[in-house]
């Protein structure tokens, strides 16, 4: 064989071999474990989500075992704060509703009001608010109980139903004939007569007693003495 034809055969055998080459299917792309591919528009898109027997899967899944983790913690930690919120201002917690008026005592540790002191005016009638339904003090069970949102110092002599320490839990007839009684002389008083010393105190039976057991008002104006303790039942 000359070399000419050593040559011709050899030029045959690497064609051949170079069209069995593109014959064959080209392999996909593998990408590496959390890389970043890019569309046709330039914008990044997620890898794909791995296949069986992928070796990303394992770290795919262990990825998404770490962020639901991730997640479950968020929300245990949203669901403290939101207990802890309740507690500061839930049921039986008197809500904050600003500054304490002057003519009202301080709640005490546990919440409780405490009473109040005042001269009441003819500038002072008529100018106060109903009970806040937000407020709830110590020992609230609800109207279904018999309990009332009682101002001790009465909305038709100026006091603020929105002040928790100007609000004690009163049973209906305690707050609506008896001292509403009471509050209609200190009234009429101070409308045709002049001003009137006040003062009305929760009596608590025992230190850690949440309601009281009454009330104890006094009222000293023109033509007007009153010293009583209304019961709380």
């Amino acid at each position: 064989m000359t070399l000419r034809m050593l040559l011709r055969r050899t030029a045959a055998v690497s064609g051949l071999l170079c069209a069995l080459w593109l014959l064959l299917p080209t392999p996909a792309y593998a990408a590496p474990c959390g890389s970043v591919s890019y569309d046709t528009n330039g914008n990044p898109s997620p890898p794909p989500l791995p296949r069986t027997g992928d070796p990303c899967g394992k770290q795919a899944r262990t990825g998404a075992g770490a962020v639901a983790a991730g997640a479950a913690a968020a929300t245990a930690a949203a669901a403290a704060v939101s207990a802890v919120r309740g507690r500061a201002a839930g049921p039986g917690v008197p809500a904050p509703t600003g500054p304490t008026p002057s003519y009202c005592k301080p709640v005490d540790a546990l919440g409780r009001a405490t009473g109040v002191q005042t001269t009441i005016t003819s500038e002072m009638l008529n100018t106060g608010t109903k009970p806040s339904r937000r407020i709830k003090p110590p020992g609230w069970a609800g109207e279904a109980a018999g309990h009332t949102r009682g101002h001790l110092l009465a909305r038709s002599l100026g006091g603020d139903g929105r002040a928790p320490a100007n609000i004690a839990i009163m049973y209906d007839k305690a707050n609506n004939e008896v001292m509403e009684k009471l509050e209609q002389l200190i009234h009429e008083t101070v409308s045709t007569r002049g001003p009137v010393e006040y003062s009305a105190t929760p009596v608590y039976r025992n230190p850690d007693d949440l309601i009281p057991a009454g009330i104890h008002v006094k009222a000293l104006g023109p033509g007007l003495d009153i010293d009583q303790t209304v019961i709380n039942k």
